[in-house]
């Protein structure tokens, strides 16, 4: 089993074998990929911003949109028959409630965030990819991942905006709750 992580922080194993680089870097992402029969692809750029810098744009499409084509051609190269992408439940953002849709629901008209619009791009790029070299592929669209370590984005953004008066709730003992952990 391979772990390609940009951080080098792949917890030690005897099955796994760390790989440390970046999506973006194609040679990186193929020698990674060789040998290995499943990809689980989720490294991405969170940037919930509708409005950004050209650099953050530049960024967040280089990993989201050119790592996911990197991942998939390492793939096609190098004989993995498994594709398992990471996508969002904000490719098919609406407005409304979403009961009971499927991979069939169009996506999302409107984008709220250059992420959103990116992991479209990727996602579709995936789907299209799929049975071509002999690579299934499947997308998963979660609608929030939450990890334990300081980079967790989801989680330091939210105790960020809670400590400085800027989040609100309508959930009251959600608020409560929330709040004891900003104090910690």
């Amino acid at each position: 089993m391979h772990a390609l992580d940009v951080r080098g922080s792949c917890e030690e194993h005897e099955r796994i074998i760390p790989w440390v680089g970046d999506v973006r870097d194609y040679e990186t992402v193929r020698r990674a990929a060789a040998g290995c029969a499943t990809a689980f692809h989720t490294a991405a750029v969170m940037s919930l911003l509708g409005i950004c810098d050209r650099a953050t744009r530049r960024e967040v499409e280089s990993v989201n949109i050119g790592g996911t084509e990197n991942v998939i051609r390492a793939c096609e190269t190098e004989g993995v028959s498994r594709l398992v992408h990471t996508s969002t439940d904000s490719v098919c953002y609406r407005p409304h409630p979403v009961v009971e849709a499927d991979e069939a629901m169009a996506y999302a008209e409107r984008c709220l965030d250059i992420y959103a619009k990116t992991k479209i791009i990727a996602e579709k790029m995936v789907r299209e990819a799929d049975g071509h070299s002999g690579v299934r592929t499947v997308c998963l669209r979660p609608a929030g991942l939450w990890g334990d370590d300081d980079g967790c984005y989801m989680v330091a953004k939210l105790l960020i905006q809670l400590k400085k008066g800027r989040f609100v709730a309508t959930n009251l003992p959600f608020l409560s709750w929330i709040r004891s952990f900003a104090t910690m």
